[in-house]
């Protein structure tokens, strides 16, 4: 996977995390970063990377945060991931945009913060919360 066909407009580029799963992977046009796009610092885009990579996991963790609010039934679709810190971030953290068949007008956002030993979840709402860097990274 390369990461460097972001649109300079949109900030977005669509890639597949699995044959079937393609999504929006944008950055957030609140980081200091993006005057540098499209070039990515290489170990940033490897970082990134991995998160990307282990959607099999993390897409679990979020999607059971959500059945907490909604019946098991629901259907959550993953259609944004935006990248919300600075390459220099010790952490990296991550928007995720769903789109959920009990709220389709508003859909769901998670941040989620990537730890050496997996992940967690640093809030949780309205699908608008992602687009937005979470503290100062």
């Amino acid at each position: 996977m390369e990461l460097n066909n972001f649109d300079l407009e949109s900030l977005c580029m669509d890639i597949l995390l699995s044959k079937d799963k393609k999504v929006s992977l944008c950055f957030s046009d609140e980081l200091e970063f993006i005057s540098n796009l499209p070039r990515l610092p290489l170990d940033y885009e490897k970082r990134i990377i991995e998160f990307l990579e282990k959607h099999d996991i993390w897409y679990k963790y979020v999607v059971d945060r959500m059945e907490k609010e909604f019946n098991s039934k629901a259907i959550y679709e993953l259609t944004n991931i935006y990248i919300l810190s600075e390459p220099q971030a010790k952490n990296l953290v991550f928007g995720l945009g769903f789109w959920v068949s009990e709220d389709i007008e508003h859909g769901r956002g998670i941040k989620i913060e990537v730890l050496d030993d997996g992940f967690k979840i640093l809030e949780y709402g309205l699908f608008e919360i992602i687009s937005y860097p979470y503290g100062l990274y």
